[in-house]
């Protein structure tokens, strides 16, 4: 058998730091990636720019807001804030930069230029990588994480993401079910969604369950697809949807519905606006207005003298809170995040160690943490995976 000091387990974000800091420690370290190369993922996120961290990540984040398990979370983020991050991957060779929504990206907007980053400290720090390994099975003796019955390791650290318990069944760790999240939404008849198909809208959308109550809502953009709803605020409700429940979105969050409604009866008596389905020019994109209308049985109509008060406050109403009925999550295979995976109740909260289990650690998304669009989960992969290596 190859002996090694370390095994890690997953050569994504976290996988990857671990193995830098360990070979830079002189540790005798074996990384382990299932696809042919390691540091893939990393060259999809931040549509293709990585957003790496946010500068909102310091002690006066609310984290209840930005992860789940946030307790848990809390405790390694404390010490290993954005701007720790920063220099320690300045100390990589990575020059980073913030744009004007605290998001940090590198230099040169590319994610290949952190990927080539982290081969390069990789190969220079010697760690051993195995590349297009699948891991059937972990157990151990005498101290000793044996894997696929090839590799022992004195120490295990899961950096893998989901679907850990399928190689770990001898250990019985508790696991979380885990669920694609961070991607659009599909909904149930999309003929509003088609006809709107690739434009964008600011907008405040809310999750509600099938009773009605409010699960979460973001502002931001929202971007129509002919299937359903895309965008930043949608990729943060995936996390929380069910199928059945409803995205509300208020096209105008800066008006009351009453001075909405006022905006919307002064322009029926406007010379220029002669049919109704000029009605909302200039209030919304063309097509967005279009659908709008059609959705209302409105845009038809061939003067204000067919429709009636009630029409105001019904347009003004589906403008304040347009529903759609969710239908599943749409491109499940390439979601940006797992949510669910080992329960971090059996882990300690500063060390990242198994409470159970000497030497078998888990940082990433092996452990169940997840969170918002916006740099907060690739900063927890590199942040947990340090706090992981300050026990060796």
């Amino acid at each position: 058998m190859k002996k090694f000091d370390v095994g890690i387990i997953g050569g994504g974000a976290s996988g990857c730091i671990c193995a830098i800091e360990l070979g830079r420690a002189g540790l005798n370290v074996a990384l382990f990636e299932k696809d042919d190369t390691i540091a893939k993922k990393i060259l999809r996120t931040g549509n293709g720019r990585c957003n790496l961290s946010n500068s909102l990540i310091n002690e006066n984040l609310d984290f209840e807001k930005h992860y789940n398990n946030a307790d848990f979370v809390r405790c390694t983020l404390s010490k290993f804030d954005c701007e720790y991050i920063r220099k320690y991957f300045l100390e990589l060779g990575l020059l980073t930069r913030t744009d004007g929504e605290n998001l940090i990206f590198p230099q040169t907007n590319y994610a290949k230029t952190v990927n080539e980053i982290l081969k390069y400290n990789i190969a220079k720090y010697c760690t051993k990588v195995f590349t297009s390994i699948q891991i059937s099975k972990v157990h151990c003796i005498d101290d000793y994480y044996i894997i696929n019955d090839e590799y022992l390791c004195k120490n295990l650290i899961i950096a893998s993401g989901g679907g850990v318990a399928k190689y770990m069944n001898a250990f019985k760790l508790k696991v979380s079910p885990c669920q694609k999240v961070l991607c659009p939404i599909k909904v149930y008849d999309p003929i509003f969604c088609k006809r709107c198909d690739n434009i964008k809208v600011k907008a405040k959308v809310s999750l509600c369950n099938k009773s009605g109550d409010l699960k979460a809502s973001e502002e931001g953009e929202v971007l129509f697809r002919k299937y359903g709803l895309s965008g930043i605020c949608i990729f943060n409700l995936s996390r929380l949807a069910s199928n059945g429940d409803s995205i509300f979105i208020d096209f105008f969050p800066n008006l009351t519905k009453k001075q909405l409604l006022e905006i919307l009866c002064e322009r029926r008596k406007e010379p220029k606006f002669a049919q109704p389905k000029e009605w909302l020019l200039g209030m919304l994109h063309k097509r967005i207005s279009e659908a709008v209308l059609y959705e209302l049985d409105m845009y038809y109509r061939h003067s204000f003298e067919e429709l009636n008060n009630k029409d105001d406050s019904l347009l003004a109403e589906f403008l304040k809170k347009a529903e759609f009925k969710i239908n599943g999550l749409h491109n499940y295979q390439d979601a940006q995040l797992t949510k669910g995976g080992l329960c971090t109740c059996d882990f300690n909260q500063q060390t990242l160690e198994h409470k159970n289990y000497k030497g078998l650690f888990a940082c990433g998304e092996a452990l169940n943490i997840d969170g918002k669009c916006g740099g907060f989960n690739l900063h927890w992969a590199w942040a947990s995976a340090l706090a992981v290596c300050k026990n060796f």
